[in-house]
Protein backbone atom coordinates (compact mmCIF):
# COMPACT_ATOMS: atom_id res chain seq x y z
CA UNK A 1 0.00 0.00 0.00
CA UNK A 2 1.42 3.37 -0.99
CA UNK A 3 0.87 6.59 0.94
CA UNK A 4 2.21 9.84 -0.47
CA UNK A 5 1.11 12.06 2.39
CA UNK A 6 2.57 10.49 5.53
CA UNK A 7 6.17 11.01 6.61
CA UNK A 8 8.14 11.11 9.83
CA UNK A 9 11.75 12.09 10.39
CA UNK A 10 12.47 8.47 11.41
CA UNK A 11 12.89 7.20 7.86
CA UNK A 12 15.62 6.14 5.45
CA UNK A 13 15.12 6.15 1.71
CA UNK A 14 15.51 2.97 -0.31
CA UNK A 15 17.97 4.86 -2.54
CA UNK A 16 20.21 5.47 0.47
CA UNK A 17 19.96 1.79 1.46
CA UNK A 18 20.92 0.59 -2.02
CA UNK A 19 23.81 3.08 -2.25
CA UNK A 20 25.09 2.00 1.16
CA UNK A 21 24.93 -1.71 0.36
CA UNK A 22 26.61 -1.16 -3.00
CA UNK A 23 29.38 0.84 -1.32
CA UNK A 24 30.05 -2.28 0.75
CA UNK A 25 30.45 -4.46 -2.34
CA UNK A 26 26.90 -5.45 -3.22
CA UNK A 27 25.60 -5.12 -6.78
CA UNK A 28 21.96 -4.13 -6.38
CA UNK A 29 19.88 -2.26 -8.93
CA UNK A 30 17.53 0.32 -7.44
CA UNK A 31 14.66 -0.70 -9.72
CA UNK A 32 15.00 -4.32 -8.54
CA UNK A 33 14.99 -3.11 -4.92
CA UNK A 34 11.80 -1.15 -5.66
CA UNK A 35 10.11 -4.39 -6.75
CA UNK A 36 11.25 -6.09 -3.55
CA UNK A 37 9.60 -3.36 -1.46
CA UNK A 38 6.40 -3.53 -3.53
CA UNK A 39 6.26 -7.30 -3.05
CA UNK A 40 6.88 -7.09 0.68
CA UNK A 41 4.34 -4.24 1.04
CA UNK A 42 1.56 -6.63 0.02
CA UNK A 43 1.82 -8.16 3.48
CA UNK A 44 -0.15 -6.24 6.12
CA UNK A 45 2.62 -6.84 8.66
CA UNK A 46 5.05 -4.76 6.57
CA UNK A 47 3.07 -1.58 7.20
CA UNK A 48 2.35 1.43 5.01
CA UNK A 49 5.02 2.49 2.53
CA UNK A 50 5.76 6.05 1.44
CA UNK A 51 6.69 6.71 -2.18
CA UNK A 52 8.90 9.78 -2.50
CA UNK A 53 11.35 11.18 -5.04
CA UNK A 54 15.12 11.55 -4.89
CA UNK A 55 17.05 13.90 -7.12
CA UNK A 56 20.36 13.13 -8.80
CA UNK A 57 22.61 15.63 -10.57
CA UNK A 58 23.96 14.41 -13.89
CA UNK A 59 27.48 15.10 -15.11
CA UNK A 60 26.08 18.10 -17.01
CA UNK A 61 24.58 19.56 -13.85
CA UNK A 62 20.99 18.63 -14.76
CA UNK A 63 18.73 17.56 -11.87
CA UNK A 64 16.89 14.31 -12.58
CA UNK A 65 14.01 13.02 -10.45
CA UNK A 66 13.61 9.32 -9.55
CA UNK A 67 10.96 7.56 -7.43
CA UNK A 68 12.02 5.66 -4.33
CA UNK A 69 10.56 4.68 -0.96
CA UNK A 70 10.94 6.17 2.52
CA UNK A 71 11.17 3.28 4.97
CA UNK A 72 10.97 3.05 8.74
CA UNK A 73 13.78 1.40 10.67
CA UNK A 74 11.83 -1.85 10.89
CA UNK A 75 11.02 -1.81 7.17
CA UNK A 76 14.54 -0.89 6.07
CA UNK A 77 16.08 -3.74 8.05
CA UNK A 78 13.54 -6.21 6.64
CA UNK A 79 14.17 -5.02 3.06
CA UNK A 80 17.94 -5.06 3.54
CA UNK A 81 17.75 -8.66 4.72
CA UNK A 82 16.03 -9.51 1.44
CA UNK A 83 18.55 -7.57 -0.64
CA UNK A 84 21.76 -8.72 1.01
CA UNK A 85 21.79 -10.61 4.31
CA UNK A 86 25.59 -10.50 4.58
CA UNK A 87 25.71 -6.70 4.56
CA UNK A 88 22.66 -6.20 6.78
CA UNK A 89 24.84 -4.91 9.65
CA UNK A 90 25.84 -1.91 7.51
CA UNK A 91 22.20 -0.76 7.51
CA UNK A 92 21.84 -1.36 11.25
CA UNK A 93 25.03 0.67 11.87
CA UNK A 94 23.67 3.45 9.66
CA UNK A 95 20.47 3.55 11.71
CA UNK A 96 22.53 3.84 14.88
CA UNK A 97 24.31 6.85 13.33
CA UNK A 98 21.01 8.46 12.33
CA UNK A 99 19.46 8.01 15.75
CA UNK A 100 22.52 9.41 17.51
CA UNK A 101 22.59 12.46 15.20
CA UNK A 102 18.90 13.12 15.81
CA UNK A 103 19.42 13.02 19.55
CA UNK A 104 22.00 15.80 19.22
CA UNK A 105 19.63 17.88 17.03
CA UNK A 106 21.83 17.67 13.95
CA UNK A 107 21.57 20.21 11.16
CA UNK A 108 19.12 19.53 8.34
CA UNK A 109 20.93 17.98 5.34
CA UNK A 110 20.51 21.05 3.11
CA UNK A 111 21.92 23.36 5.80
CA UNK A 112 24.97 21.14 6.24
CA UNK A 113 25.39 21.16 2.45
CA UNK A 114 25.16 24.95 2.40
CA UNK A 115 27.79 25.37 5.14
CA UNK A 116 30.16 23.14 3.19
CA UNK A 117 29.62 24.98 -0.12
CA UNK A 118 29.84 28.41 1.51
CA UNK A 119 33.59 27.89 1.90
CA UNK A 120 34.21 28.24 -1.85
CA UNK A 121 31.70 30.96 -2.80
CA UNK A 122 33.54 33.93 -4.38
CA UNK A 123 33.64 37.08 -2.24
CA UNK A 124 30.68 39.33 -2.92
CA UNK A 125 28.43 36.50 -4.10
CA UNK A 126 25.83 34.07 -2.74
CA UNK A 127 24.17 30.85 -3.92
CA UNK A 128 20.50 29.96 -4.27
CA UNK A 129 20.90 27.18 -1.69
CA UNK A 130 21.36 29.90 0.95
CA UNK A 131 17.94 31.43 0.27
CA UNK A 132 16.01 28.15 0.22
CA UNK A 133 17.85 26.74 3.23
CA UNK A 134 17.43 29.71 5.56
CA UNK A 135 13.86 30.53 4.48
CA UNK A 136 12.46 27.00 4.15
CA UNK A 137 14.48 23.97 5.25
CA UNK A 138 15.67 25.38 8.58
CA UNK A 139 12.14 26.48 9.66
CA UNK A 140 10.82 23.05 8.64
CA UNK A 141 13.57 21.41 10.69
CA UNK A 142 12.30 23.35 13.68
CA UNK A 143 8.95 21.61 13.18
CA UNK A 144 10.60 18.19 13.12
CA UNK A 145 10.36 17.80 9.33
CA UNK A 146 13.58 17.39 7.36
CA UNK A 147 13.52 17.52 3.58
CA UNK A 148 15.11 14.30 2.36
CA UNK A 149 18.79 14.82 1.65
CA UNK A 150 18.33 13.48 -1.90
CA UNK A 151 16.05 16.43 -2.68
CA UNK A 152 17.41 19.72 -3.99
CA UNK A 153 14.65 22.36 -3.84
CA UNK A 154 17.22 25.00 -4.71
CA UNK A 155 17.31 23.51 -8.22
CA UNK A 156 13.63 24.30 -8.68
CA UNK A 157 14.18 27.79 -7.28
CA UNK A 158 17.16 28.42 -9.59
CA UNK A 159 15.23 27.44 -12.72
CA UNK A 160 12.41 29.83 -11.83
CA UNK A 161 14.68 32.68 -10.76
CA UNK A 162 17.06 32.41 -13.71
CA UNK A 163 14.08 32.79 -16.02
CA UNK A 164 13.09 35.99 -14.18
CA UNK A 165 16.65 37.33 -14.27
CA UNK A 166 16.97 36.73 -18.02
CA UNK A 167 13.64 38.52 -18.58
CA UNK A 168 15.09 41.48 -16.67
CA UNK A 169 18.12 41.58 -18.97
CA UNK A 170 20.65 39.89 -16.67
CA UNK A 171 23.32 37.79 -18.39
CA UNK A 172 23.55 35.00 -15.82
CA UNK A 173 26.19 33.21 -17.88
CA UNK A 174 28.55 36.03 -16.88
CA UNK A 175 28.16 35.19 -13.18
CA UNK A 176 30.96 33.08 -11.65
CA UNK A 177 30.57 29.45 -10.67
CA UNK A 178 32.27 27.23 -8.14
CA UNK A 179 32.69 23.46 -8.27
CA UNK A 180 30.63 21.41 -5.80
CA UNK A 181 30.48 17.69 -5.11
CA UNK A 182 27.11 15.98 -5.45
CA UNK A 183 25.75 13.22 -3.22
CA UNK A 184 26.83 10.82 -5.96
CA UNK A 185 30.44 12.02 -5.79
CA UNK A 186 30.49 13.98 -9.08
CA UNK A 187 31.90 17.51 -9.33
CA UNK A 188 29.57 20.00 -11.06
CA UNK A 189 29.49 23.79 -11.46
CA UNK A 190 27.11 25.84 -9.29
CA UNK A 191 26.11 29.40 -10.21
CA UNK A 192 27.02 32.20 -7.78
CA UNK A 193 25.03 35.43 -7.80
CA UNK A 194 26.32 38.97 -7.01
CA UNK A 195 25.19 40.48 -3.71
CA UNK A 196 23.36 43.26 -5.57
CA UNK A 197 20.70 40.63 -6.40
CA UNK A 198 20.31 39.34 -2.85
CA UNK A 199 17.14 41.31 -2.06
CA UNK A 200 15.63 40.38 -5.42
CA UNK A 201 16.34 36.72 -4.68
CA UNK A 202 14.33 36.95 -1.45
CA UNK A 203 11.57 38.79 -3.32
CA UNK A 204 11.43 35.98 -5.88
CA UNK A 205 11.39 33.30 -3.18
CA UNK A 206 8.42 34.83 -1.34
CA UNK A 207 6.61 36.36 -4.29
CA UNK A 208 6.98 33.64 -6.91
CA UNK A 209 8.67 30.38 -5.96
CA UNK A 210 7.07 29.64 -2.59
CA UNK A 211 3.44 30.34 -3.59
CA UNK A 212 3.61 29.25 -7.23
CA UNK A 213 6.34 26.62 -7.61
CA UNK A 214 6.94 24.98 -4.23
CA UNK A 215 3.47 23.41 -3.82
CA UNK A 216 3.86 21.19 -6.89
CA UNK A 217 7.53 20.50 -6.14
CA UNK A 218 6.92 19.39 -2.55
CA UNK A 219 3.59 17.66 -3.14
CA UNK A 220 5.20 15.36 -5.72
CA UNK A 221 8.23 14.56 -3.58
CA UNK A 222 7.46 14.98 0.12
CA UNK A 223 3.89 16.12 0.81
CA UNK A 224 4.29 16.37 4.63
CA UNK A 225 6.91 19.08 4.16
CA UNK A 226 4.31 21.12 2.26
CA UNK A 227 1.73 20.52 4.99
CA UNK A 228 4.18 21.68 7.68
CA UNK A 229 4.99 25.05 6.08
CA UNK A 230 2.20 27.07 7.79
CA UNK A 231 3.42 26.00 11.24
CA UNK A 232 7.09 26.39 10.28
CA UNK A 233 6.52 29.95 9.00
CA UNK A 234 3.88 31.58 11.27
CA UNK A 235 3.92 34.80 9.21
CA UNK A 236 3.41 32.89 5.95
CA UNK A 237 0.15 34.52 4.88
CA UNK A 238 1.40 38.04 5.62
CA UNK A 239 4.64 37.41 3.71
CA UNK A 240 2.82 35.99 0.71
CA UNK A 241 0.49 38.98 0.53
CA UNK A 242 3.38 41.43 1.02
CA UNK A 243 5.63 40.00 -1.67
CA UNK A 244 3.01 38.99 -4.21
CA UNK A 245 0.18 41.53 -4.64
CA UNK A 246 -1.51 39.29 -7.19
CA UNK A 247 -1.82 36.45 -4.68
CA UNK A 248 -5.32 37.63 -3.69
CA UNK A 249 -6.51 36.84 -7.21
CA UNK A 250 -5.11 33.33 -6.95
CA UNK A 251 -6.92 31.68 -4.03
CA UNK A 252 -5.93 28.26 -5.30
CA UNK A 253 -2.30 29.12 -4.54
CA UNK A 254 -3.11 30.27 -1.01
CA UNK A 255 -5.14 27.14 -0.35
CA UNK A 256 -2.08 24.99 -0.98
CA UNK A 257 -0.74 26.07 2.43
Amino acid sequence: MNNLSTMTSQTMTLKEIVDLLNSQGAKIRHNNAMRVVERMAKATEFGTTQKVFCEIISGLGQVNKYPTYALTKRQSIAVSAQLNTTLLMAIIDRWDELEKSRKTDSLPPQFARYLERKKTIPIGHFIALEIVTLELTVPLHGQGVDIFKEMMPEGSFVRSWNKTLRSAGEVIESFPTHRVQTEQGRWVPERCYPHRLHVKAHDHFWGVWLPEKSPKYLKERQAPALEAIPNAIPTLTDKLREYSPRISSKPSQMSMF
